[in-house]
């Protein structure tokens, strides 16, 4: 297994067409190595004509095919894979999971806009985070409005895991920084220094007498001196 997995490798990289072939019959071989492999090798290739190939790899019994056969397809674009990434959302692990939102996200589809908001529930913060980027990714495209999405990303600013609401922060801050001042605003009161210090990063963009305000009253309260030194800083450039 060890050198066929070399072989499709080395197939992947220098082979010509004739070597693709090779390379599409290894997606059923024993070892899920050599499967991993050749998926990426296909993956690499960015042609649609494979997508096929691929998409079955997604209900390949090892969790490592089905996350590089997810990834494969973001990087291919191709919109046969939106219907299969969508059943992949059901898939049991987080890593197959996330790696299907994100192909979702750079595909592009208003179609998967739906089931991507539903995961935004989901128990794992790291598919939650994955999904409100894909999200981001789909808006800033132009297949779906910021209003759409904004909702979502308002409610994560209330999640229990920081890295959730950092992320719905600066997704706000990149899509709407202005329309979004007040919701992200209210995050400097938040428990956690890591997310207060993140807000002040995002809000020190701004140029704005109200936020520059805020941040003055902000600072005589503040308590972790990381944070009171980026308040200090975002100030100067006001």
């Amino acid at each position: 297994p060890y050198l066929r997995e070399k072989a499709i490798i080395v197939l992947g990289r220098i082979g010509g067409i004739e070597d693709v072939e090779k390379i599409r019959l290894a997606i059923k071989d024993d070892s899920p190595l050599v499967r991993k492999a050749a998926v990426h090798a296909l993956g690499e290739k960015g042609e649609g004509r494979y997508v096929q190939d691929i998409i079955l790899a997604l209900a390949d019994e090892n969790i490592e095919v089905r996350i590089v056969a997810a990834t494969a397809l973001g990087k291919i674009k191709s919109k046969e894979a939106i219907e299969p990434l969508l059943l992949t959302l059901k898939d049991e692990d987080i890593w197959v999971k996330k790696a299907a939102v994100e192909s979702l996200g750079k595909i592009g589809t208003e179609n998967a806009v739906k089931a991507i908001k539903g995961l935004v529930d989901d128990e794992n913060g790291m598919v939650v985070c994955a999904a409100l980027e894909s999200m981001a990714m789909i808006a800033l495209q132009g297949k779906q409005t910021i209003e759409e999405i904004k909702p979502c990303l308002v409610k994560c600013l209330s999640h229990n895991d920081t890295e959730v609401v950092k992320v719905a922060a600066s997704t706000l801050g990149r899509l709407d920084k202005e329309g979004s001042a007040t919701e992200i605003l209210s995050l400097l009161e938040h428990t956690n220094w890591d997310v207060r210090a993140h807000v002040v990063d995002i809000l020190s963009d701004i140029k704005d007498n109200f936020i520059r305000s805020c941040l003055e009253t902000h600072l005589k309260v503040e308590t972790d001196d990381l944070v009171k030194q980026k308040i200090v800083e975002a100030l100067k450039d006001k």
